[in-house]
């Protein structure tokens, strides 16, 4: 077996101190660490760059799972594994590593930093190894990984100005037809015959995100009020985050009980929880004096 799919040194790095913190790298790879972290960035600090955030975080998924169903590349051996999360998906190329240089590396971009491309390095770092440890990745994997997202990475900044123009530049219904109709595809050339799945979901989110904006655009962040009001609008954020997981829990099995199947159902709570962000972070920014006019 070659290099790039032997697992078998693999165990004999575990150490009942080192899972732990693997196990936690590989959580920060996961869609609840992202439902997290998105709208604390919208809400909290760059309100209009988060939309190009989100925008590239949620292609480059649905680009990483079309991969994964195209290959069809078989994960390493059960025995291997100690995430049991990965369900019998695929695993060329690792999503984890792909969306960590993806959203980390972007996250360093906005900032501008010397201690954020320390902190994007060290995450980055941090949850691809944490796939190789788990045991649920092989080397192949993780390094195609790695790779897709630093070419994305520098595609995105190399273009993102241009193609931000661009988008701007169709208007509304233009918009929206060209975040639904490649689902609308998606949905009936999917490589995989049970089709994309819960992928479609992905685009629910931008969808509903992409509303809230329009409907209420944010242009300044909550911690831009008087420094006296800082802690009161951080303090909502948190009870905001709550809420947006309060809903997670509940809205699913309402609209069941209300008579939508339940991929339907699915795809209509992931877009009322983007639209919940942005709408409320508009919503927010209006309350605090600083929202300006805009298309968000």
């Amino acid at each position: 077996m070659s290099l790039w799919h032997d697992m078998s040194w693999v165990p004999a790095l575990r150490h009942p101190a080192l899972t732990p913190l693997f196990e936690g790298f590989t959580l920060a790879g996961y869609p609840l660490f992202y439902l997290a972290l998105l709208p604390l960035v919208h809400w909290l600090w760059k309100p209009r760059e988060s939309h190009r955030l989100v925008a590239f975080l949620i292609v480059s998924a649905l680009l990483n799972s079309l991969l994964k169903d195209t290959f069809d590349d078989p994960r390493p051996s059960a025995a291997f594994a100690l995430d049991g999360r990965v369900g019998d998906s695929y695993g060329f190329p690792s999503g984890h590593a792909q969306l960590a240089v993806v959203t980390w590396g972007y996250l360093a971009v906005m900032a501008q930093a010397a201690w954020a491309r320390l902190g994007a390095a060290v995450m980055i770092l941090g949850i691809a190894l944490s796939r190789l440890y788990l045991g649920v990745h092989d080397l192949e994997d993780v390094v195609g990984g790695l790779g897709l997202g630093g070419v994305s990475l520098a595609l995105m900044v190399r273009w993102q100005d241009v193609l931000a123009a661009r988008w701007q530049a169709l208007g509304p219904l233009r918009q929206a037809a060209v975040m639904l109709l490649p689902l609308i595809v998606a949905s009936f050339a999917w490589p995989e015959p049970d089709g994309p799945g819960g992928v479609l979901a992905l685009g629910a989110y931008l969808f509903g995100w992409w509303l809230g904006a329009r409907l209420l655009p944010q242009q300044t962040p909550w911690d831009s009020a008087a420094p006296r009001r800082r802690g009161a609008f951080v303090a909502l954020a948190v009870l905001a985050l709550g809420g947006l997981f309060y809903g997670l829990g509940k809205t699913g099995g309402l609209l069941v009980s209300l008579g939508l199947g339940e991929s339907a159902a699915f795809l209509l709570q992931t877009g009322l929880m983007g639209l919940y962000v942005t709408a409320l972070g508009g919503g927010i920014s209006r309350l605090n004096g600083g929202a300006e006019p805009g298309k968000g």
